[in-house]
């Protein structure tokens, strides 16, 4: 958990509550405000609506939006609470607030301590009240006694002065302007006497023993409460881990699919291969090719000229057809990629000049592109490219040749992937010229789906 104070901004409220908190030990103010925190259903709603306006603006937690702070679990905000109450008025305010009130049973023992003590309010009687009441209650700390004390104190003070405040007397005007500010000197005074008079020191409560044991009207709940924050956060975790878990199952299952997708072009090209090989041989029946020609014949398809690299079929190819072929290769092409068959490279360029552009011009009738060129060089033929690519990933699928802006609709290739053994060439069809503008030699293009 991240948390950061804000300075505070403006009404800072009655003066002397951050000082009074300040008075109070370190583990002391974490208790007071775990209790105040844990109890905020056990107050009145002017409590709590006090303390919600007081954490919004002055205290941040995260994973929480500003306004949504007074929400927050009390484990997560016990930490910034206590930072805050030391320097923001409200928030100290609102923490005692809420603290006097729903320690009922040690506020009515103060009380009527109070109300039973003489009028004078001098610090000797104040330090011998605190050491009678820790004394008399020893399940209650002397912390939260004196504690308790100076804000019982501190209302009825207060009171005191609303009551008179249109007839002042000698008694009220020799009340200190900075009441609290004496008042956390005579709360230390009480507790260095205290100390003194033991006979036995009382050790500091531990964190679990902030809940009083006899105080049955508020422990049970409390600890219920706090039980309720812990396995608020184990269960947001839980949800954290399903919700990573599904995620992670839905890319299984993408993989899956796009498995069973090639599955099934792999299917479709062991179809093609055999109506290839079907196709062949009712062509050499039609042709009536004598046994010679057709050995001839697939020796020149089986054994294209021997290139080393994809360049150097470039190079050879460049102005091999000039009024068939022509490459114009865009600035995403990669014409030195490594593809481990380059002589299939030169086939399909050259089915391009010959097959495909004489199918394009009627000079020759192919009954299916695909299956021509799958017969030539083992490679797939698609008349279309992704839907939307063209238009996202213009670089990729569009070329400029003598002045003209071609759209590289086409492409044949192998595989459909990025890797050393995949291939494409894409291409577009030059009606005006009758010549096929080969625009792109790479790996796949980029697509929305890879």
């Amino acid at each position: 958990m991240v948390v950061a104070l804000r300075p505070e901004t403006g009404e800072a409220g009655a003066v002397g509550h951050t000082e009074l908190f300040q008075s109070l030990g370190e583990e002391h103010q974490k208790n007071v405000v775990r209790w105040a925190l844990a109890n905020r259903a056990r107050v009145s709603e002017e409590a709590r609506v006090a303390l919600n306006n007081a954490l919004i603006g002055n205290v941040s937690v995260r994973g929480f939006l500003e306004s949504n702070v007074p929400d927050a679990p009390a484990i997560m905000l016990i930490q910034p609470v206590r930072n805050a109450a030391l320097v923001v008025d409200a928030i100290a305010q609102s923490i005692l607030a809420m603290w006097r009130e729903s320690r009922a049973e040690l506020r009515g023992i103060v009380e009527a301590a109070v109300n039973n003590r003489a009028e004078s309010a001098d610090s000797a009687r104040d330090e011998g009240l605190s050491a009678t009441l820790a004394s008399a209650h020893p399940e209650y700390s002397s912390d939260d006694v004196s504690l308790m004390i100076a804000l019982v104190m501190g209302e009825s003070s207060s009171m005191d002065e609303e009551t008179h405040a249109e007839e002042p007397t000698p008694d009220v005007q020799r009340i200190p302007g900075n009441f609290f500010a004496e008042l956390r000197e005579k709360i230390a005074a009480v507790l260095a006497a205290l100390e003194e008079a033991a006979v036995m020191p009382t050790p500091d409560p531990a964190i679990e023993e902030v809940v009083p044991v006899k105080d049955e009207s508020v422990g049970s709940d409390s600890e219920t409460e706090i039980a309720d924050v812990t396995d608020d956060v184990e269960k947001q975790y839980l949800r954290e881990i399903v919700e990573a878990l599904q995620r992670e199952n839905a890319v299984l299952k993408a993989d899956k699919e796009s498995a069973r997708q090639e599955n099934t072009e792999l299917k479709v090209t062991a179809e093609t291969a055999r109506e290839a090989i079907g196709e062949l041989r009712a062509a050499a029946e039609a042709t009536h090719l004598s046994d010679v020609e057709a050995q001839r014949a697939e020796e020149t398809l089986a054994a294209p000229p021997d290139f080393g690299d994809v360049a150097s079929v470039i190079d050879f190819v460049e102005n091999r057809w000039p009024n068939e072929l022509r490459l114009a290769l865009n600035k995403n092409s990669d014409p030195r990629l490594y593809f481990d068959q380059p002589n299939q490279v030169y086939s399909a360029l050259e089915w391009l000049a010959t097959t495909y552009r004489n199918s394009r011009t009627g000079e020759k009738s192919v009954s299916n592109l695909d299956v021509s060129l799958f017969t030539t060089c083992g490679w797939r033929y698609r008349p279309f490219q992704p839907d939307a690519a063209p238009g996202k990933y213009r670089s990729d699928y569009q070329t400029t040749d003598a002045g003209v802006k071609y759209t590289l609709d086409e492409h044949i290739g192998r595989g459909a992937g990025r890797t050393p053994g995949q291939i494409r060439v894409a291409f577009a069809w030059d009606e005006e010229r009758k010549m096929v503008v080969v625009g792109y030699i790479g790996r796949h293009q980029r697509s929305n789906t890879t």
